[in-house]
């Protein structure tokens, strides 16, 4: 076993102008991403999480997502660019979706339904 197994938290500083500095538990993050629905695309997530990739996060405050390093000194989130990082944030939130129904938050699960974002959702992700 390595040392980044035996990591159980994580801290990560957005990108400007928030600057804001979001922990992370990582066995919380992985309990969440096994909810989602979408199967492969859960496993290729969870593969980025054992193997030190970059993560999806969600930011409450800003309702935006940000692509983070597991792994290093100075950990700084980025934002959502390329086809695969959106494609991770759709399975974060379809997790999210996905625990909020279960726990009975509806009024959570209407903002996530409603949220804007700079990329468009395919329908896939909405299936609760």
């Amino acid at each position: 076993m390595s040392f980044k197994n035996y990591i159980e938290e994580i801290v990560v500083t957005l990108p400007r102008p928030t600057r804001r500095k979001i922990t992370i538990n990582i066995q919380e993050y992985k309990t969440l991403v096994e909810n989602s629905k979408l199967k492969s695309d859960r496993k290729e997530l969870i593969r980025r999480l054992i193997d030190g990739k970059e993560i999806p996060i969600f930011c409450e405050e800003t309702k935006r997502f940000f692509m983070t390093p597991t792994k290093g000194k100075k950990l700084k989130a980025r934002e959502v660019k390329s086809r695969g990082d959106k494609q991770v944030c759709g399975t974060l939130l379809n997790a999210m979706m996905v625990h909020e129904n279960a726990q009975g938050n509806y009024e959570n699960l209407d903002i996530l339904f409603n949220m804007p974002t700079a990329w468009e959702i395919p329908s896939q992700v909405y299936k609760i």
